[in-house]
């Protein structure tokens, strides 16, 4: 063959390539704007800083999909990725064949906020998740992405398959935020398998990247910016220092439409952080419902296999008091032993007196575990955990191997009075109402202390829960001092 025309060949295919890469979509700053959306309480109880080295959500994610020549970036951060990963978390799907089937349409979403005349503008952040959290958004299957972001959903689907919705989205943190105050809130919630939306700064060096490409670092002399784009981090690495990204520009970007950059980088270019809360009813719970008598046998078979009875549900727990003294002008923790009581079967005994200081840890909390805690002064009732303020439903359900310090890692406790007692609560099950409501409804459902056991001056909570079983263990600490 003629080299020449070989060589017209690969320049024909490498403008393409690059034309391709050309066409990329960005938001403006109207766009990325997060004003009007709540944000995290910075007096809300935190989860301990005491993190995992590593976590990854990857297992729970789909394909990574790719929104081709629209500016639809924040419709597959919110629905391709973050509404369907913590669906999958939710429903223990894992690997993306089996997520890829309970894949959210990102078109549905995009196609429905978009005003774009040719579909190659970006959409707000805010208008996207609220459009999630009125309308939600149906299975890809149902409406597939398509660059014409013009079709729009047939008033039937939106009636019968938008039911897919988030209880209300939250800021986490923005480009104020500190460059450690953003990598700990990010690493705090995916320790609770809680992907978040980063809306990043782009570069040219960022576009490039090339298929099997693992890591992007800032180039000063050759990064130019191109504007913002919005991502999922859905992990860590202390190893190497690092945040996980998935992208929705294909599987042929980067490795395999993931990419690695180092907190310091990432930090840099992220401006704003938000994390979305499901709503109570289970996607699948809801998928039987909209399903059960309006699809084809088709449609039915693929989802078959996700109705069927789940296994058994695991609670469990460690309790543990830690008393804050003074030791050489430096505040540390010193665990405080448990012992069984000889009064009562459900309640523990710990040294402390109304002087000293003291928090408590809760942490090896299993799958999707509810925790509420609890003082009582008398008759009177007051609740610790989870805080009763706008991003209480976020951590009351724990969905990974997490830690919590309550009251929090800046806070501590004291005894108003000697026979104060402190009531913790672990259940399967979501406990609404008011402090007291909560507190007699949990009393009365609750079990012995037959499933808890003292070990290394802690208590450790453990129960198995059948499908359908409503289970909550209660553990009642009280003062030696009398």
């Amino acid at each position: 063959m003629d080299i020449k025309f070989i060589l017209l060949i690969f320049l024909f295919f490498l403008g393409i390539t690059n034309k391709l890469k050309a066409q990329k979509v960005f938001l403006n700053e109207a766009e990325i704007s997060i004003d009007g959306l709540r944000k995290v309480n910075s007096n809300y109880g935190i989860k301990s800083s005491n993190f995992k080295n590593k976590v990854s959500l990857k297992q729970f994610c789909p394909k990574p999909g790719n929104q081709g020549t629209t500016g639809s970036c924040a419709s597959f951060a919110a629905v391709h990725g973050a509404f369907t990963i913590s669906n999958a978390i939710k429903n223990k799907l894992v690997g993306p064949a089996k997520v890829n089937s309970i894949l959210l349409s990102s078109s549905y979403v995009y196609n429905q906020v978009s005003e774009s005349e040719n579909c190659s503008k970006g959409t707000s952040i805010i208008k996207t998740l609220d459009f999630l959290s009125s309308n939600g958004s149906c299975f890809e299957t149902d409406f597939p992405f398509t660059e014409d972001c013009k079709k729009l959903p047939n008033e039937e689907l939106k009636i019968n398959e938008s039911k897919f919705q988030i209880e209300f989205s939250t800021v986490l943190y923005d480009s104020k935020s500190s460059d450690i105050r953003k990598q700990n809130l990010i690493k705090s919630y995916l320790n609770d398998s809680i992907p978040v939306i980063a809306v990043c700064q782009i570069y040219n060096t960022f576009l490039e990247l090339e298929f099997g490409t693992r890591f992007w670092e800032k180039n000063k002399r050759r990064d130019r910016y191109l504007g913002h784009h919005v991502m999922v981090v859905v992990g860590y690495d202390d190893f190497t220092g690092s945040f996980e990204l998935m992208n929705s520009w294909g599987d042929d970007w980067a490795e395999g439409g993931f990419v690695k950059m180092s907190y310091e980088d990432f930090s840099s270019i992220s401006t704003s952080g938000l994390i979305l809360k499901l709503k109570t009813e289970s996607i699948i719970e809801v998928a039987k419902r909209i399903h059960s008598n309006s699809v084809s046998s088709d449609k039915k078979l693929n989802l078959e296999y996700l109705f069927k009875p789940k296994s058994k549900q695991f609670i469990s727990g460690t309790i543990k008091m830690k008393r804050i003294v003074v030791q050489d002008s430096i505040l540390v923790t010193r665990t405080i032993p448990l012992r069984p009581s000889q009064d009562k079967e459900s309640e523990l005994i710990y040294d402390i007196s109304m002087q000293e200081l003291f928090q408590v840890e809760l942490s090896d909390l299993g799958f999707e575990n509810y925790f509420y805690m609890f003082s009582l002064e008398g008759n009177i009732v007051k609740q610790h955990w989870p805080r009763r303020t706008y991003l209480s439903e976020i951590n009351m359900n724990l969905s990974s191997n997490s830690s919590i310090i309550v009251p929090d890692n800046e806070s501590v406790f004291r005894l108003n009075q000697l026979d104060e007692k402190m009531v913790i609560f672990a259940s399967n099950f979501e406990l609404e109402g008011d402090p007291e409501e909560i507190y007699k409804r949990a009393l009365n459902l609750s079990s012995t202390n037959k499933n808890i056991a003292l070990k290394d001056n802690a208590a450790t909570l453990s129960s198995y829960v059948n499908k359908n079983e409503k289970v909550v263990i209660a553990v009642t600490l009280k003062s030696s001092y009398k």
